[in-house]
């Protein structure tokens, strides 16, 4: 009797603390006893579910990170959308910054794509010679109708000419993020 309920009480424990795991449960645990074969699974099954937490927590965070990085390009496109519909800022420009945003757009989108495929841990990044004077050019035309929706100044300054080496795109998802960021509060 002592024999089968030594046995079954870590089991019955390892049983329960599997289907709450799989309920969604976060940060189930067995207690652990002794250096047996039992208590071995027991914290197999512990690394486990913290392994499986982090996995959670870290999908959580990239999907967080993916909106945030959707959520500014439609936000610049929608902004001169409007703009262009009241007549105020010239088609030229509302077309090739909506255009410009559009491909932002597709490259996150590709860059999901190839992480799904992949199952890869991050992105590629260019290495290439970078105006940064145009980025943040491009940056503060991107949010400037709802900075004047805000009543603000939204202005950039620079030489052109003062190059980095670094990927446009993510150097210009860095700054616009900074940018909004700062509208929002």
């Amino acid at each position: 009797y002592l024999l089968a309920r030594r046995l079954t009480r870590p089991i019955g424990a390892l049983s329960s603390a599997t289907k709450h795991l799989a309920a969604g449960q976060a940060g189930v645990e067995v207690p652990v006893e002794g250096e047996d074969e039992l208590a071995d699974l027991g914290r197999a099954f512990n690394e486990m579910s913290n392994e499986l937490g982090r996995a959670r927590e870290s999908q959580r965070s990239f999907l967080e990170s993916v909106s945030h990085e959707l959520k500014t390009p439609l936000t610049s496109i929608r902004g001169y959308a409007e703009a262009l519909e009241e007549g105020a800022v010239d088609p030229a420009t509302g077309g090739s910054v909506i255009a410009g945003e559009a491909g932002r757009l597709e490259r996150l989108v590709f860059d999901l794509l190839d992480l799904a495929r992949l199952e890869r841990s991050g992105f590629e990044v260019r290495h290439e010679p970078v105006d940064l004077a145009a980025v943040a050019a491009t940056a503060v035309r991107r949010h400037l109708p709802r900075a004047q929706e805000l009543g603000l100044s939204l202005t950039s300054g620079g030489d052109h000419g003062a190059w980095g080496l670094g990927d446009e795109d993510r150097l210009l998802q860095a700054t616009s993020n900074l940018i909004e960021n700062a509208l929002r509060l």
